[in-house]
């Protein structure tokens, strides 16, 4: 599974990770890093790219997950989305579990007061 991850980091054009019903121009984009971790009985997998297509993350997960279960082989992976294959794209990761951790952007678009009073009111652990 770690390894299906690395294999996607670069700028590469992920049609085979896009659903239907997308607006957007084209289905190039950069993944800038992933990392695979087991905690406990989770395995936790982060993606951090310049963006994200209509349902490329569960559709990318689901992939990943049946190279883990031994359905789907490596290689097969690869060649699924490097050809831009999405007609063999079946499996989909649920939503459950699936979050945006954070949006950075290159500069500052909000002034410092307004983006300050954006972010949420509570930590990690509190239950107020």
């Amino acid at each position: 599974m770690a390894t299906a991850l690395a294999d996607i980091v670069g700028e590469h054009d992920f049609a085979a990770f896009q659903r239907a019903g997308s607006r957007r121009a084209h289905s190039r984009t950069t993944v800038q890093d992933v990392s695979l971790t087991r905690q406990g009985d989770l395995l936790v997998a982060e993606i951090q790219a310049t963006g994200f297509l209509y349902g490329m993350v569960r559709l990318l997960m689901g992939q990943v997950v049946a190279v883990g279960e031994g359905s789907l082989c490596f290689d097969a992976f690869a060649s699924r989305w490097r050809r831009r294959a999405r007609h063999e794209v079946r499996e989909a990761a649920p939503p459950q579990g699936l979050c945006l951790l954070r949006v950075g952007y290159p500069e500052a678009v909000f002034p410092p007061a307004v983006w300050y009073d954006s972010q949420p009111r509570y930590s990690l652990g509190s239950h107020e």
